[in-house]
């Protein structure tokens, strides 16, 4: 099996575990490596990180199976357990992962949603009509500056800087989320549900319904901010939050 290419962020110190984030749909693995990969390794959490090859019918099984060997690679040569970040898609498939293997946690963060969840709300409807042909036809795709800064970087006073990263990404996935069609019986290890007061993408009531789907093996927690927290310069505090639930499992 070809060997990926990750970037590992070392831990300071003693290791206290192990991230692997996913990152959502348009973005790269750098919305992690700008603060919290550094942020993590200051409390001892090392952190591996990769830029998912995408094409316009890119699923997110496909993605889901890459994880897979991304674990499994990480596992054989460092021996260690797991715990998952997922940002928006990157939430699904750490949710889909979650449930076919082992993992000492995940943390979802502004997650999309598995079926029958409803991913589907105004703000996404109302600026998304515009690109329907590259999601019914599964083409890449890359919203507009304008709508990437109505619904994810309208907290950010930098937005246009930040949203130079983002690339064209999978109309197959997104079609997949907007429809729910991610399936998720259980998780086989303990969740937190991270909601943004001001997520316009993936609001409060859809993490809360996640929060109810998975009942005891899911911890919630609301902070003030968007959908790109890893990206605000004042999250340093919800990422404390963060790792006081990670220690509890590490």
């Amino acid at each position: 099996m070809q060997r990926l290419n990750l970037h590992h962020t070392p831990a300071k110190g003693s290791v206290q575990g192990s991230i692997l984030p996913i990152q959502g749909t348009w973005c790269q693995s750098s919305i992690w490596t700008k603060y919290w990969t550094k942020w993590l390794a200051e409390v001892g959490y090392q952190s591996w990180v990769m830029d998912y090859p995408v094409e316009g019918t890119t699923s997110i099984s496909n993605q889901v199976d890459l994880t897979h060997q991304v674990i499994n690679q990480i596992e054989n040569e460092f021996g260690v357990s797991l715990s998952l970040f997922g940002h928006s898609r990157g939430g699904a498939v750490a949710q889909k992962v979650a449930s076919e293997r082992d993992l000492a946690s995940i943390v979802l963060l502004g997650s999309s949603a598995p079926w029958p969840i409803c991913n589907i709300r105004w703000p996404l409807v109302s600026e998304f009509w515009r690109y329907l042909p590259q999601i019914l036809f599964s083409r890449l795709f890359r919203p507009s500056n304008a709508v990437l800064d109505r619904l994810e970087f309208h907290r950010f006073p930098n937005g246009e800087e930040l949203m130079a990263d983002l690339i064209p990404d999978s109309g197959r996935t997104s079609l997949e989320i907007l429809l729910s069609l991610t399936k998720v019986d259980h998780l086989r290890c303990d969740a937190l549900i991270v909601a943004g007061q001001y997520d316009r993408i993936m609001p409060v009531g859809i993490q809360k319904a996640l929060h109810e789907k998975y009942g005891r093996r899911a911890d919630y927690l609301e902070r003030p901010h968007g959908h790109m927290p890893m990206l605000e310069e004042n999250s340093g505090s919800t990422l404390r939050e963060i790792v006081d639930w990670l220690n509890i499992w590490a």
